[in-house]
């Protein structure tokens, strides 16, 4: 059951699981609010519960602070008995699957979720265990799609999930991330944790020294932190974000003089990766091979005339990969009795 009230703002209280400390008001937002406030009124729809000194407020933060800047005294609320668990879930599927959102806001909940469950630490855990937390968290939030009939964690999710363990860690800030749209976000976190786990494993594998290890994370995390500031800043478009991360990761490393032994064998593979996917799936080819098909048609000088460009640009395109080659070949000679040895 529900009722409708009119509900003085003095009377409401956030959400306990909205985090105005450490998330402020996003001011663009209230902005929009504003002005949209003033050109069609209110618009009833918040919910909250009852307390002993006013009301809780599930979702619509921006929208009741927005009519508080505007000085409205009371709104409609719909009050219902909600528990904590419900306020949450609110909160989540207020905010849901918009990618364009900010994306702190879907952190903040994310965040509310985590400590909800307890605070969990995957430290305590067992590795398949502490595997499991995200999609619980997910699962709470209805941050979930299915595949194959077994739920599996939303854009929203993944991205929150990244960026909460690189907060956790130390290796990004919220404020690395304010302004910067869910899709924007997921680039720059997924990419830097994949990258991360990437070099956790090379390390098991070939005994690299601790130290050195988290002296590559913490270069990957400055790298982070940086493409972020430039995509916010409008100077990295969307479908460049990951191989920016990738990027910035080496320019550190150069700069600042770091051991790259364990960050090259990471983003070399992947640049390698990147190079095949080209050579597999580029349409370029594709499209030479269906001219290919044709080639005994072509009798117009015009038709010749583009065979002799193709030719060239092909020719232009074998240089640039031989220069490549070159500069990415040691000059270091290897001594024949070395190459005997490692036979």
């Amino acid at each position: 059951m529900y009722s409708i009230e009119m509900v003085s703002l003095g009377k409401l209280h956030p959400n306990p699981h909205r985090d105005l400390g450490t998330y402020p008001w996003i001011e663009e937002k209230l902005a929009q609010l504003m002005r949209s406030i003033e050109d069609v009124g209110f618009w009833a729809g918040i919910i909250g519960r009852q307390v002993d000194d006013g009301y809780e407020l599930a979702f619509g933060h921006h929208r009741v602070e927005a009519a508080r800047r505007l000085g409205i005294a009371e709104v409609p609320l719909i009050v219902e008995v909600l528990d904590d668990q419900k306020m949450l879930q609110f909160m989540g599927r207020e905010n849901g699957e918009d990618y364009s959102a900010n994306f702190v806001v879907m952190l903040n909940t994310w965040e509310g979720a985590v400590k909800f469950l307890g605070n969990i630490r995957r430290r305590s855990m067992s590795e398949a265990a502490a595997s499991e937390i995200p999609l619980r968290v997910a699962s709470l939030l209805g941050w979930t799609t299915f595949y194959e009939q077994k739920p599996r964690m939303s854009t929203v999710a993944t991205a929150c999930s990244a960026a909460y363990a690189l907060i956790v860690a130390g290796y990004m800030s919220r404020d690395d991330l304010v302004g910067l749209s869910v899709r924007d976000a997921r680039d720059v976190v997924v990419r830097a944790q994949e990258r991360m786990e990437q070099l956790e494993k090379i390390a098991r594998r070939e005994g690299h020294d601790r130290r050195q290890t988290d002296d590559a994370k913490e270069v990957i995390g400055k790298a982070a932190r940086i493409t972020a500031r430039d995509t916010r800043e409008g100077r990295i478009p969307t479908r460049d974000i990951r191989s920016s991360v990738d990027l910035n990761t080496m320019r550190v490393a150069g700069e600042e003089k770091r051991n790259r032994s364990p960050l090259f064998a990471v983003f070399g593979q992947g640049l390698c990766d990147s190079v095949a996917r080209m050579l597999a799936n580029d349409s370029a080819a594709e499209r030479i091979n269906e001219i290919a098909k044709v080639m005994s048609d072509i009798e117009q000088e015009e038709d010749r005339a583009v065979l002799r460009r193709l030719h060239h640009e092909l020719d232009e395109l074998a240089h640039r990969s031989q220069r490549a080659k070159k500069r990415t070949t040691p000059n270091k000679v290897v001594p024949l009795k070395a190459i005997e040895m490692g036979k």
